[in-house]
């Protein structure tokens, strides 16, 4: 079965992308993968991540691509100013890590998700590394540029190579909320409590519900369902305006963090693209199911993001307007995002 699979990658690896081929065969992209172990796929084998995600500083420039099923964020940068063992006041390292530059390589990295390695030599793509999560869902993929220590990224395959060839992935079924989420005055009261955003996790943890559970479970005044032609207007407007926006694309292992202003923006068949000069959006713009503006308190009074959701829930794409940490929101972006038209 894996020949067959690796055969049909390897025929079609030249006009197609691996993720989609792997959702023609109905399987995850690391399946696919681990249909190359023995070929051009090597399985690393990493004892101590943060160590080794420490290393990747001395790659240099790297292209870094981090997707959901419903976009696609590809940012050059470097691997610098790491976080790994927490942040500030904030002890986080048993979870999370971060990369923390600004209009550059910007990530968060959910290490217990960073579940699987591997290496590939790839004539077609160029090698790569390429991590996927427990269920098989590629969290996160690095390729050379040539500004690349390019020998130091092919030393990366000798030194942590593993013979495993077994590796069997999880299944997890897909979360749907029981019945019609509906106001819930608890969760509201608590949202209006929140001094910070990212108290906003701390809502999912304390309720156990997705973040777009949360979001119709309060009033329109904190999320605000909004028509799904405003992300291209925002795109548009902030074009326009010169003004910058911080662009969040997601999936469980990493969160990828691109801060600028839209240069090209542009429709090639399905999917909506925004291009600058070091970094690639791809949204599939027919998959957003429903579009909010959505306020959280902070101690500098209320932060807006625009999100949009696919029909599943996922969270597909997130945008906030620049700030820096402890300003208010600029005006400007909240001129932007008028177009909504909220009624507040």
């Amino acid at each position: 079965m894996n020949m067959q699979i690796y055969s049909h990658l390897k025929s079609n690896l030249h006009d197609s992308y691996s993720f989609d081929i792997a959702d023609g065969l109905c399987i995850t992209e690391g399946e696919l993968v681990k249909a190359r172990l023995g070929h051009d796929a090597v399985l690393l084998k990493i004892d101590n991540i943060k160590n080794f995600i420490e290393s990747f500083e001395n790659l240099k420039e790297i292209k870094t691509v981090t997707r959901n099923r419903y976009a696609i964020s590809i940012l050059n940068g470097i691997y610098k100013n790491q976080y790994l063992y927490g942040y500030k006041s904030m002890d986080v390292s048993a979870q999370a890590g971060l990369i923390l530059n600004p209009r550059e390589l910007d990530l968060r990295i959910f290490f217990r998700h960073w579940a699987y390695i591997f290496y590939i030599e790839d004539s077609e793509r160029g090698d790569s590394l390429q991590i996927f999560d427990n269920e098989g869902n590629a969290v996160h993929k690095i390729y050379p540029t040539l500004n690349t220590d390019i020998a130091f990224f092919k030393s990366i395959k000798n030194k942590y190579k593993s013979e495993l060839k077994e590796i069997i992935f999880e299944k997890h079924p897909s979360f749907f909320p029981d019945g019609e989420i509906t106001f819930n005055k608890q969760i509201d009261d608590d949202w209006r409590k929140m001094s910070d955003v990212h108290d906003f996790y701390m809502l999912m943890h304390k309720y156990k519900m997705d973040r777009f559970s949360l979001l119709k479970s309060v009033k329109p005044d904190l999320a605000c369902q909004v028509d799904n032609g405003i992300i291209e207007r925002v795109f548009t407007k902030t074009k326009e305006m010169l003004n910058e926006i911080v662009i969040f694309v997601s999936n469980k292992g990493c969160v990828q963090i691109f801060t600028g202003i839209p240069d090209k923006i542009f429709y090639k068949d399905d999917w909506l693209n925004i291009f600058n000069n070091n970094f690639k959006l791809h949204i599939k713009y027919n998959q957003i199911h429903s579009s909010w503006i959505v306020r959280k308190p902070c101690e500098n009074g209320y932060v807006n993001s625009l999100e949009a959701y696919a029909e599943d829930g996922t969270l597909i794409i997130q945008i906030y307007g620049q700030r820096n940490e402890g300003e208010k929101e600029r005006e400007l972006w909240r001129e932007v995002i008028s177009i909504s038209k909220c009624n507040w």
